[in-house]
């Protein structure tokens, strides 16, 4: 027994000071909800965390870069929709304008749609921008990081190989449904003045291969009729066509069959009568028993016909194109998004195991502590009680 050491008491202060210590660090873990607030409490686990921490924060950026790409592709993919649609009516219209009952004012009603819907694709080959960038002239192409640690990418290229989506690069610049040739020479020759005038003789007509149809003009002072007369239409690559009417006035369609000689009557009931002929492939004469020539006119024919569709299917085929690549980059957005996303949450979970506190574990110790405390302090108080058993000795 010493006087000046107390060596249970001593004791008893080193334990509450520990108990103390424990029980300060409890309460710390359950205000601030994390285990490691100081790096004293756990430094390789604290290193760790900094590293996840930076991943988490490089995952999320990446899920924002990827949100923005996939925004892109559905402005892109929206707009590109609209240019179709037009597309498509613009080709059901050209379809309607080859229809033979149209007139002039007809077509020129149709292609006032067409301009209307060629017009609306260039507005919006003009205008489309995201973010404030154009997007469709020809020069927009743009990598989106789609990891934390960079160096992977999903490229977004518009550039058409610098073409763009305008006018120009569909094909469509000038496009026209209700193009008008032009009569090179009027019909020449000696009035018609009677039956008689109608001897042996020859109505030559060339035709080149441009798009419109032409009209013979006859004159004649009274009504006429052209009497079984034979009339031959030869073509230069052996193919004669088969006249389907042939009265004044009406169209003189021309389908392509075999080479021969048809025979009919074409009756001019007025003074002054149109005889309109849609042209079929290439060059072709027609010859018949009435005296004078007709020049050169410029022709419908079937290729032509087919060269405004055929230029409309390749815009089509253009667009879809660019839609399908589209479509495919989003769908890679969309697979980036979902791999982040997971990745993110479970590197959280992994840091979170590291840093924040298990309340249930935490608050398990602080009980245990405060337990611990109090008896401690009955121990100190009785500790600090023996030196006072001296004075029983000197009694």
């Amino acid at each position: 027994m010493f006087l000046h050491t107390n060596v249970a008491a001593q004791q008893a202060t080193n334990t509450l000071f520990g108990v103390n210590k424990g029980l300060s660090r409890s309460f710390e873990q359950l205000t601030s909800g994390l285990r490691i607030n100081n790096a004293s409490d756990d430094a390789a686990g604290l290193q760790i965390s900094a590293r996840l921490s930076s991943q988490v924060l490089g995952l999320n950026q990446a899920v924002v870069n990827a949100n923005s790409g996939q925004a892109l592709t559905q402005v892109v993919d929206g707009s590109l929709s609209e240019v179709t649609d037009h597309l498509s009516r613009i080709r059901t219209l050209s379809i309607a304008s080859q229809n033979g009952i149209y007139g002039k004012g007809d077509l020129q009603a149709i292609d006032e749609q067409v301009q209307a819907h060629l017009q609306e694709i260039a507005r919006i080959a003009d205008s489309t921008t995201y973010a404030g960038e154009k997007l469709f002239d020809g020069t927009f192409a743009r990598d989106f990081a789609v990891s934390a640690s960079g160096g992977q990418n999903i490229r977004v290229d518009l550039t058409q190989e610098g073409k763009g989506l305008g006018l120009a690069a569909l094909g469509l610049t000038g496009f026209s449904v209700s193009k008008e040739g032009q009569q090179a020479q009027a019909l020449s020759g000696d009035d018609v003045s009677g039956a008689g005038a109608f001897s042996a003789g020859e109505v030559l007509l060339n035709a080149d291969d441009t798009p419109g149809e032409r009209r013979l003009s006859v004159s004649t002072d009274r009504g006429l009729t052209f009497i079984e007369r034979a009339v031959e239409l030869v073509g230069n690559q052996g193919i004669n066509a088969t006249l389907i009417s042939n009265t004044a006035n009406d169209l003189l369609g021309l389908g392509a069959t075999s080479a021969n000689l048809l025979t009919g009557d074409v009756t001019l009931d007025q003074a002054n009568a149109d005889v309109r002929l849609a042209t079929p492939v290439g060059e072709f004469q027609i010859s018949s028993s009435l005296n004078g020539k007709v020049g050169q006119y410029e022709g419908q024919n079937t290729e032509d016909a087919e060269e405004p569709l055929k230029t409309l299917d390749e815009a089509i085929e253009m667009v879809s194109n660019l839609r399908t690549e589209i479509g495919a980059t989003s769908n890679r957005f969309s697979s980036a998004l979902r791999s982040l996303s997971n990745t993110s949450v479970n590197v959280e979970r992994a840091n979170a195991q590291i840093t924040q506190s298990d309340y249930a574990n935490v608050t398990s110790e602080e009980t245990r502590f405060s337990i611990m405390q109090q008896a401690n302090i009955s121990v100190l108080s009785m500790a600090n009680q023996i030196p006072q058993n001296v004075l029983f000795l000197l009694r």
